[in-house]
């Protein structure tokens, strides 16, 4: 025999028992019981509703406010006229002035027993809580003492200072509740088999699902897992505007090395709209402990909030960015370090079509052989979504084979059409051959829009724009009011060499608002502030600077000799520069001393 689910809301702890003892003579009603008044019973009420519980039982004006609230059918525990008489009796032996107060269902009675049985006893009738209040604070004036009314009549006298007595629904009254939910029951049955058949379909369907009324209140739920239910609704509770305003929206999180999933699909009802989320759960992807990749969404923080939104919108960027976006082809990114390539591929992301998808951030300079393998072949890999942004940042650490294969897994499975790909590296003149012949492989192999990020000393038109940005962010951040830079000051940040970019810039303008003690930003503070970055711009070693009528030993030690200089006598940085071993630059110099020594001998 099918239950009937009952959630009772009793108004005051009395009625808690009345319930409990009544239910026990009815084997079909499975009931549930929780103990509020007024505004506490309706939010039990909607904290519940989406347990499919089949009616609701309450009483008095928290049973009004809850249909008010609530779809569920809302059946009353009444105030039966024997009720109303038998607090009447209780009267009897009271000494002082007294009145029956409450709302028409009850002050109706109390008129129909005075006049059958002559009584002399004042009733005041409430239109609301607020009329209970004004109309029992006039009646002190009377040297009215005791009250016999509902519950919010009661507590509302209590209040006042003055004493009571609860209206209570004795036991016929709660069983005629429970007769009437049954009755209800009986005639809906055709419709509850098939709701309750629908439910159990849903409850067993492999994909979790929560709906949301249009109050964004959960109005139904098959998500059963304890260890994860309460992460997963403050989850997706986090969501619930997103859902409702933009239709197949996929957020995805990861919690105790598992993706969850959600994926909305919006409906209309009775003029209602309502939001249907499916939770997938899926490992995240992990070798050696480590994660392959990183997920991102628009409406987060991080890398969507501060970083170089401002540098990446000023000038002939902007435009760029937001022209490319519109697009669905591959993009591939080519800056200097610290231009900014990872916030300009979230902000291509933000205003493409796939804005309301994830956003996945993998890094090939971590690349190992078994990393790439998991990535190309793993079904939980980011490459296997569909309708997704994918950042594949320094592609050319890659190597020749592991691009070949690249290439071949996208022949394969045509993924460009259903995944936006974003490629970036690091531009270097002097990288070598073999990053050279990836970058062009990717480029014209994945037919590659190519968007160049110019360094900060090819924008010096835009520089004022940007630290005036930055600026602004640091010093809300520091709670200052730096209104800017003097002029003079402005013209030293124009001039600088930035060889790191939008990292450096930013790094020097923080340094600057901490250390100003002035409205403005000085020249003096600004070029003591920069004296302290040692890098300097590097010399290019022109051809006429060589002396070419000379052996090729010679040369070599002249360039060795022009290349020191350009890295401040810093052997090591010269090696590296030269490509060549330490040893072997000491090894050069000292023979080249040597050969010097033995000429003047000579």
């Amino acid at each position: 025999m099918q239950k009937i689910k009952v959630l009772a809301i009793a108004p005051y702890e009395g009625m808690v028992h009345l319930l409990s003892k009544v239910s026990k003579q009815f084997e079909r009603i499975e009931i549930t019981i929780y103990t509020g008044n007024l505004d506490t019973g309706v939010e039990i009420a909607e904290q519940q509703a989406h347990n499919n519980y089949d009616v609701i039982i309450s009483r008095g004006g928290t049973a009004k406010l809850i249909q008010k609230h609530i779809e569920v059918p809302v059946v009353e525990v009444s105030i039966s006229a024997y009720d109303v008489l038998s607090a009447i009796k209780a009267t009897e032996n009271y000494a002082g002035k007294f009145v029956i107060a409450g709302f028409p269902n009850t002050t109706e009675y109390a008129k129909m027993i005075c006049d059958i049985l002559q009584y002399q006893i004042p009733i005041i009738t409430f239109e609301n809580s607020e009329d209970a209040f004004a109309k029992l604070e006039q009646l002190q004036q009377y040297e009215v003492s005791l009250v016999v009314s509902d519950m919010i009549g009661c507590m509302t006298a209590r209040k006042l200072g003055m004493n009571t007595i609860l209206l209570s629904s004795g036991e016929e009254s709660v069983r005629a509740a429970f007769m009437e939910t049954l009755k209800l029951m009986d005639a809906a049955r055709y419709v509850h088999k098939q709701k309750n058949l629908f439910q159990k379909i849903i409850m067993d369907y492999m994909t979790d699902i929560l709906i949301y009324k249009q109050n964004r209140q959960l109005w139904f739920s098959n998500f059963t897992e304890p260890k994860w239910k309460q992460v997963i609704l403050d989850m997706a509770e986090n969501y619930v505007d997103l859902f409702f305003e933009k239709q197949n929206c996929t957020i995805e999180k990861v919690v105790d090395e598992k993706i969850f999933s959600f994926s909305n699909r919006n409906y209309f009802h009775d003029n209602e709209q309502y939001v249907v989320v499916t939770i997938q759960k899926r490992p995240y992807l992990l070798v050696n402990h480590e994660a392959l990749f990183e997920i991102y969404h628009k409406m987060d923080d991080s890398i969507f909030s501060y970083g170089y939104s401002s540098a990446n919108y000023v000038g002939n960027l902007s435009n760029q960015i937001l022209d490319y976006a519109k697009t669905s082809f591959p993009i591939m990114l080519i800056g200097e370090k610290g231009t900014g390539k990872q916030k300009a591929a979230s902000l291509i992301y933000e205003n493409s079509a796939y804005e309301n998808q994830p956003f996945y951030i993998i890094d090939c300079k971590h690349m190992t052989e078994k990393r790439f393998t998991t990535l190309l072949n793993h079904e939980n890999s980011p490459l296997y979504t569909i309708h997704t942004t994918i950042l594949l940042q320094n592609i050319d650490a890659l190597s020749e084979m592991q691009v070949m294969r690249f290439l071949e897994w996208k022949k394969q499975t045509h993924a460009s059409q259903k995944i936006r790909f974003i490629f970036s590296v690091i531009e270097d003149p002097d990288g070598s051959e073999r990053k050279k012949e990836i970058y062009h492989m990717i480029v014209n192999l994945f037919s590659c829009m190519v968007l160049r990020l110019p360094p900060l000393r090819e924008r010096k038109e835009d520089i004022v724009n940007i630290a005036t940005l930055y600026l602004n962010q640091i010093s809300i951040k520091l709670g200052k009011q730096i209104i800017g830079f003097q002029t003079d000051a402005m013209q030293q940040i124009q001039q600088f060499f930035w060889e790191y970019n939008l990292d450096q810039l930013k790094r020097i303008i923080q340094e600057l608002a901490v250390c100003t003690h002035t409205p403005y930003i000085t020249k003096e503070l600004t070029m003591e502030i920069l004296s302290k970055e040692t890098v300097k711009p590097k010399k290019v070693i022109a051809e006429n600077t060589l002396n070419l009528n000379q052996t090729l030993y010679e040369i070599n030690y002249d360039i060795i000799q022009l290349v020191l200089e350009q890295e401040q006598n810093n052997k090591e940085k010269a090696a590296k520069h030269l490509g060549i071993s330490r040893s072997t630059l000491w090894r050069m110099l000292k023979n080249h001393g040597n050969l010097e020594v033995n000429k003047k001998n000579t």
